[in-house]
């Protein structure tokens, strides 16, 4: 609606049904009768079907307004109705409201031509049986108890930001800084198992989200027949969880070593790792060169993180448990860039991401099984620790590198199946530090060719204004010094509900690689 030419706005008022069921259904056959065909109707015993049915129905209702006044003071208000059946029935329906403003502020002041210069440098298989004695019966295939008692998540977001033009819109610039806070985040929540459930669904935690959003765009060619334009984005989030409802970590991965705990990011790994000065506690007990004594006393004077090395040659497990890995990325970035020339456009994109880190499970599997590229080189082992071959001294040429302490300090020792399946089989028996790698990576996210058709000709045959044909490749190449398939890596997949399911690899599928062709015809 206009009122006159610098008011008017606009009014929108809808509604969402939506409706979900899936049932799933399967069961599992063991002991082949012969080798093949690999099917159920060939197999001496089969389990008790496994028959799960998950419906949700939600509906929504919605109305927002906006006002634009004098083309600079932009005004929006909105309030949402939302009801799901997932929710207890006292709190089945939930308001969520909304409202935004923003000014325009160089039309009040006039445009203004600004110039700026650097000053300094500048840096750019197994399963569960449902039998007891061999007698059949029923169980409860899920182990989450269903919840009585769940409300909405609520986000509070305090936004600022400023957006730039610069040389006649030749280049655009955009700085926005951000701090949200999410309560009542809905997580399973721990159970006593002896009520016959492990998790419950809770408005269990308070988490913080705060960074900066930056993007720079400039397009140094600009003609009628040619064109090219370069985007540079960079982004950077802190997040922290501040409460858990009493509790002090909560399991939010699929494996339960990845947690929500106070204080920490979302998703960190609650694992085992080596002994290490200023990061193990200073009062365990360890080997000095004099008989028992503490870690603080050997490391005295050592760089923190300085490894201990036992009197046998080789790292001792820390007997506590400690975040050994964060797959949260330091921050994150991206290069856009464009070239036209008449019809045809090429593009590409190049992703960034500095830091994070990934628990390779699949890497430590493999060794305990002795089938990984790196056990094909190993020492010669008679039993688990009587073995010689293959010496490696830890801290030095690739082993570990960095700075030790202990008795056993600079020793060489056996590297075989002594270190391979009984001490870096992280996802069996072993310790976690060994399999934790840095997850950051640049990655050829995507190049592009299309060509536009609009002779006249596509008007007269076919009725449309012009068609556009492109050819595509996405996930092309990546650079990293993950030693796995692909760093970019979610053990929960796609549409999983963990929060934390990123960072984790455990014969994960990699990224796929795509090849698109398209038409499309415009009118």
């Amino acid at each position: 609606y206009t009122v006159n030419p610098n008011v008017n706005g606009s009014l929108t008022l809808g509604s969402e049904l939506n409706s979900r069921n899936v049932r799933q259904l399967g069961t599992v056959g063991r002991t082949l009768v012969a080798p093949s065909p690999f099917k159920l109707s060939n197999t001496v015993t089969q389990d008790l079907p496994i028959d799960a049915e998950n419906v949700i129905h939600s509906v929504s209702w919605f109305g927002q307004a906006t006002f634009d006044i004098y083309h600079q003071l932009y005004l929006t208000g909105a309030v949402r109705n939302d009801a799901s059946s997932t929710f207890d029935a006292d709190h089945l329906r939930a308001w969520f409201p909304k409202a935004s403003a923003a000014w325009e502020f160089t039309k009040a002041i006039g445009e203004q031509t600004y110039t700026s210069g650097i000053v300094g440098g500048i840096s750019q298989g197994t399963g569960n049986t449902p039998t007891q004695n061999g007698i059949g019966g029923l169980v409860t295939r899920s182990e989450l108890r269903p919840a009585t008692e769940l409300k909405p998540e609520r986000s509070k977001e305090f936004e600022a930001g400023m957006d730039f033009g610069f040389f006649r819109d030749r280049a655009d610039a955009s700085v926005t800084w951000y701090k949200k806070k999410s309560e009542d985040v809905i997580l399973l929540q721990p159970l006593n198992p002896s009520i016959g459930f492990f998790q419950q669904g809770a408005n269990a935690a308070s988490i913080e989200n705060k960074g900066w959003e930056v993007s720079f765009n400039v397009r140094p060619v600009q003609k009628a027949d040619y064109g090219w334009e370069i985007g540079l984005q960079w982004a950077q989030n802190r997040n922290k969880v501040l409460s858990l409802g009493g509790e002090d970590f909560i399991s939010i991965g699929d494996f339960n070593n990845q947690v929500a705990m106070v204080g920490q990011p979302i998703g960190v790994y609650l694992g085992t790792g080596f002994l290490h000065c200023g990061v193990s506690a200073d009062a365990n007990e360890v080997d000095g060169a004099s008989g028992t004594t503490t870690l603080g006393a050997v490391c005295a004077g050592a760089p923190k993180g300085a490894m201990y090395i036992g009197p046998d040659g080789f790292p001792v497990q820390d007997p506590d448990t400690r975040i050994v890995q964060d797959p949260n990325y330091n921050w994150t970035g991206s290069v856009r860039t464009a070239f036209r020339y008449k019809k045809f456009q090429i593009s590409g994109l190049l992703d960034i991401r500095d830091g994070g880190q990934i628990w390779n499970g699949t890497k430590g599997a493999l060794w305990s099984y002795g089938v990984h590229q790196d056990t094909e080189i190993r020492a010669v082992c008679t039993s688990q620790t009587n073995c010689s071959g293959n010496d490696k001294v830890f801290g030095k040429n690739g082993w570990f590198d960095g700075p030790v302490v202990g008795p056993g300090a600079n020793t060489a020792v056996p590297i075989g199946e002594n270190w391979y399946r009984f001490v870096a089989a992280c996802p069996f028996i072993g310790i976690d530090e060994p399999c934790i790698e840095d997850g950051g990576f640049v990655k050829l996210r995507e190049v592009s060719v299309s060509y536009t058709i609009d002779q006249p000709w596509v008007s007269r045959s076919i009725g449309f204004s012009s068609i556009d044909i492109r050819v595509s490749g996405r996930n092309l190449a990546t650079w990293a010094n993950y030693t796995g398939y692909d760093p970019e890596t979610n053990l929960g997949g796609a549409i999983s509900g963990n929060l934390g399911a990123g960072g984790v690899d455990y014969f994960n599928n990699p990224q796929t690689r795509a090849f698109v062709f398209s038409i499309t015809l415009n009118h």
